[in-house]
């Protein structure tokens, strides 16, 4: 179950059991483009994925938590990004501080190029 909340009120944005499969790996999750899903800009929230192993494992549930602020997108971060090449573009954003935006840039340049040394190489370092 992945839920996002409003940090301040506490207030569900987002909850919904997501359907799990048996391989491993890193999980993407988005938010529907749906008005109603939609994080105000600057707004704080908090995020929690419930991970309910099946009864076979006998484990219990895991949980992960986390927190996130949507913040405005600015001239200098749009431009810096137009300048970067593909595998600098996760550099981009940590350099602004958007952890979130950098993994997602970097997970997807290495599911797009798995061969690529250069992406590995910054995936394992990250």
């Amino acid at each position: 179950k992945f839920v996002v909340s409003e940090l301040k009120t506490g207030d569900k944005v987002y909850d919904r059991v997501i359907q799990g499969t048996n391989k491993s790996g890193i999980v993407g999750i988005t938010l529907p483009k749906d008005n109603q899903y939609a994080l105000s800009s600057e707004g704080n929230y908090s995020w929690s994925l419930i991970v309910d192993c099946d009864e076979t494992y006998k484990m219990p549930e895991t949980i992960l938590a986390g927190w996130l602020t949507r913040l405005s997108s600015n001239s200098e971060l749009q431009q810096q990004l137009a300048a970067a090449s593909e595998v600098e573009k996760y550099t981009v954003y940590l350099k602004h501080n958007l952890l979130y935006d950098a993994i997602e840039e970097l997970a997807l340049s290495r599911m797009a190029k798995p061969e690529n040394i250069k992406i590995e190489t910054a995936w394992n370092q990250l």
